[in-house]
């Protein structure tokens, strides 16, 4: 199952522009979401409905939270709900470094994912507007999985800005994911790898993003933790675009659409099946 974020990338940046006279930023982004299934042999469809926080403190201070709700249809009589709980705190006191520590829990009526957690760790360097390259760890606990399994993610990342100008601004985001399972759990492997490319154009009071990833996965955790796949299917590749306006500047009240598709190998038929996403993110600050 794809658990859904608002990781969002330009609000992250936005705390190196707090002011002394007014140390607290806070943003708030709540969303909506649904979600289709195409040649599976149970999901039918999705809703998925949450509220991302950003609170920024000073400089050196922030932290984010995230809660998800996600419902879905079955085809049949059958559905399922689940509930995310996530946070971060991220610190900038040292000079061009964030290091930042979470964790992420989940409940719901998967008896085999219900009460899974996972935490991590990790260490980014960046140049201010220019370029940033980091290393996140994470461990996930699937206790009552059959078999009970642990999950370690490895995800390096590289960024950086080029054909900068006054108004615009692109940027590439590079990551890789090595994913280790501590046991077999149906798919052949233990070991997964992929690797994942977003380019974003900053033209305010536009943004366009585009990105997809190839390779394995399963189990993943994405876009800092916040995202988080708890079933063992075999995900094998996705493709994403968001286009966002921004209202005001002084509110930061802005609007984003997103629609992302991934391809999958269902486990109760072992065919190629996919995804579709539809999603509307509106954020503010107070």
């Amino acid at each position: 199952m794809m658990r859904n974020s608002l990781f969002l990338s330009l609000l992250a940046l936005s705390i190196f522009s707090a002011r002394a006279e007014n140390l607290w930023r806070i943003d708030a982004v709540p969303y909506y979401a649904y979600v289709f299934y195409d040649d599976t042999s149970v999901k039918d469809n999705g809703h998925l409905a949450g509220t991302y926080l950003y609170m920024g403190y000073g400089l050196n201070h922030l932290l984010e939270a995230e809660y998800d709700y996600t419902y879905l249809d079955f085809d049949g009589s059958a559905s399922l709900t689940q509930h995310d709980l996530s946070a971060t705190y991220n610190n900038f006191s040292k000079k061009n470094w964030k290091f930042r520590f979470g964790g992420h829990y989940m409940t719901g009526d998967d008896a085999p994912t219900d009460g899974a957690w996972l935490a991590w760790a990790g260490a980014h360097y960046f140049v201010p507007s220019n370029w940033d390259l980091g290393i996140d760890f994470y461990y996930s606990d699937y206790s009552d999985f059959t078999p009970s399994m642990n999950v370690f993610q490895v995800t390096p990342h590289y960024g950086f800005n080029f054909l900068k100008s006054l108004k615009t601004m692109f940027r590439s985001d590079t990551t890789y994911y090595h994913i280790q399972l501590s046991d077999e759990v149906g798919l052949g492997r233990k070991s997964f790898h992929s690797l994942d490319e977003r380019i974003t154009l900053y033209a305010y009071p536009w943004t366009f993003s585009i990105g997809g990833w190839i390779g394995k996965q399963t189990f993943a955790a994405r876009n800092g933790g916040f995202t988080v796949y708890n079933l063992s299917e075999e995900h094998t590749g996705g493709v994403s675009g968001d286009i966002r306006f921004v209202f005001n500047e002084t509110t930061k009240s802005a609007i984003t659409f997103r629609v992302t598709k991934e391809e999958f190998n269902d486990f109760g038929s072992g065919s190629e099946a996919g995804s579709t996403m539809f999603q509307v993110l509106y954020g503010f600050s107070f």
